[in-house]
């Protein structure tokens, strides 16, 4: 038992080691813009340690550099699922959501960055630069949610579904429209819509707080 729990310890040293080594290798390639060979050793260490978190950070990087920031914002989220107090990967995911005009999660994860390390002036800069922004975005959204109300109310909820379609285009992580438009597609019996919808908003892993997506005049006992 005790060779064997030295050859497991050993084999565990290994693999750390490995891929602490293979992730030195894949910074100084991102560091000299050699993103796919930087990406390949990235994936690498993902696939020989699953567990290495820093490693979805790196790809997270490699994407954000190359201005694929969805796909940056894919791999942020993955790095803090590995390590739930990963103050870079949140700080960097908020960047990645500012390059996609999405304010509000933006300053969700910086804040969240902050919890974290609250003496971050580059976060703390941001947040104070972009707390404006995003709460006129969000203001915006619930305007245009609005709008497609009181289309609906007047009779035309094919106009009302197009507002929506048209804008969650312009904002495709916002989880309100998104909710707005599920509840269209339902009242109008457009069953798979309202199923993508729904599919959307899980695949963001986002706890929804129904106070949050409730629309005026709506009631917690009308759910």
């Amino acid at each position: 038992h005790i060779v064997v729990l030295l050859l497991s310890f050993t084999l565990f040293a290994f693999a750390i080691e490995n891929s602490n080594t293979l992730y030195k290798k894949a910074n100084e390639l991102y560091e000299n813009a050699k993103y796919k060979q930087a990406a390949d050793k990235y994936s690498q260490i993902i696939k020989n340690d699953p567990g290495f978190a820093k490693a979805y950070y790196g790809l997270g990087s490699v994407y954000y550099a190359q201005k694929k920031f969805k796909l940056a914002i894919r791999w942020y989220r993955k790095a803090i699922e590995k390590h739930n107090k990963f103050q870079q990967a949140y700080e960097w995911l908020g960047n990645s959501y500012v390059k996609i005009g999405d304010y509000t999660k933006a300053m969700r994860n910086w804040k969240k960055s902050l919890k974290i390390n609250p003496y971050n002036n580059n976060v703390k800069q941001q947040v104070e630069i972009f707390s404006k922004k995003a709460y006129s975005q969000q203001k915006h959204i619930n305007s245009i949610i609005q709008s497609a109300l009181k289309l609906k109310k007047k009779g035309c909820p094919e106009k009302a579904i197009e507002v929506l379609e048209n804008n969650i285009k312009k904002y495709p992580e916002s989880t309100k429209l998104t909710f707005a438009l599920s509840r269209m597609y339902f009242e109008q019996r457009k069953l798979k819509k309202t199923l993508n919808c729904w599919n959307n908003l899980l695949k963001s892993k986002k706890t929804l707080r129904l106070t949050d997506l409730m629309q005026t005049n709506d009631t917690v006992e009308s759910y």
